[in-house]
């Protein structure tokens, strides 16, 4: 005849004694470390507390429709100065030789955020002048939505050095982010707005380029070109034309968490170890009641009804 176990309980015993009795010490030692040795491993690993936290968006950007291209020449008394922008007609005159600027923007999965942005420039050129080296600025709309929500006016700035004579110059880039520090972010899902100061404006006839790249050096946060690839082409021709292109990635924004984010974490941690030291204080707690190491004395519950 085969016998089946079917159900099973166990017994349970109180371990009693007095107050001030070795057992009680023991005890109480034995909870105490399992609260407070988790808390020590944990901090002495380090990261316990986060201090700092990260996450990965593709941003929306968007080109604010004015640029700036400043540029010398082999004619030093003549610099190229090409801008849409209001407070700079007013001081060019002249030396605004660009005749024609196309911006295109294309998102290709449809998700309304824009992926690649393509901008054509031509410059016309006087006779055996040559471009030595050029700035080109685009003020771009930049805005995070998700975690830690932001928005601010950004650019891409790209500067170069043209060592030999040329007419048609390509840039295919990355768009990515600088971070000096983390962020601050707003209360709940507020956005926090950043450099809303437009970078192309309060400008005078010196066209002070060096003030505008070391004002957005300066930033705690900015975008910058990466993964750069140039070519360039010579033909004869008194036009300069350059061509951008620069996509837009996920990019890693960091922040400062706030309180219950910290707390998260931290609790994960302590938790671990927590479990781990538990299970072995309690081993050796019934080790040393099981062989009477302490003097206590037993007492069965009585069945409950």
């Amino acid at each position: 005849m085969v016998v089946l176990k079917i159900y099973s309980k166990y017994l349970k015993v109180d371990y009693k004694t007095t107050f001030f009795s070795k057992g009680t010490f023991f005890v109480f030692f034995t909870r105490t470390l399992c609260i407070i040795l988790p808390f020590i491993f944990a901090y002495n690993s380090g990261g316990f507390w986060l201090k700092r936290d990260f996450f990965y968006e593709q941003p929306n950007v968007r080109f604010k429709g004015e640029y700036l291209f400043y540029a010398t020449t082999t004619n030093k008394s003549q610099p190229i100065v090409c801008s849409n922008n209001p407070f700079y007609n007013k001081f060019i005159g002249d030396m605004d030789v660009c005749t024609d600027i196309k911006v295109r923007e294309v998102d290709y999965n449809l998700d309304g955020k824009v992926d690649k942005l393509d901008v054509f420039l031509d410059v016309n050129l006087s006779y055996n002048s040559k471009i030595t080296s050029f700035t080109f600025i685009l003020p771009l709309d930049y805005d995070i939505k998700t975690v830690c929500p932001f928005k601010m006016e950004s650019a891409i700035i790209f500067q170069h050095f043209l060592p030999i004579y040329v007419t048609k110059f390509s840039v295919n880039a990355n768009l990515n982010v600088f971070q000096n520090n983390p962020l601050h972010c707003q209360r709940g899902r507020r956005k926090l707005h950043l450099y809303e100061k437009q970078m192309l404006e309060n400008i005078n006839k010196y066209i002070p380029i060096d003030n505008i790249i070391d004002e957005y050096s300066n930033r705690n946060i900015s975008t910058y070109l990466t993964n750069i690839y140039t070519t360039f082409k010579t033909t004869k021709t008194n036009k300069f034309t350059l061509n951008l292109k620069a996509k837009y990635m996920e990019h890693k924004i960091t922040y400062y968490p706030k309180f219950w984010h910290i707390i998260k974490s931290a609790w994960i941690q302590y938790l671990a170890i927590y479990i781990v030291i538990t299970w072995f204080f309690g081993k050796l707690e019934k080790y040393i009641f099981d062989n009477k190491l302490v003097l206590y004395y037993e007492t069965p519950l009585k069945k409950k009804l």
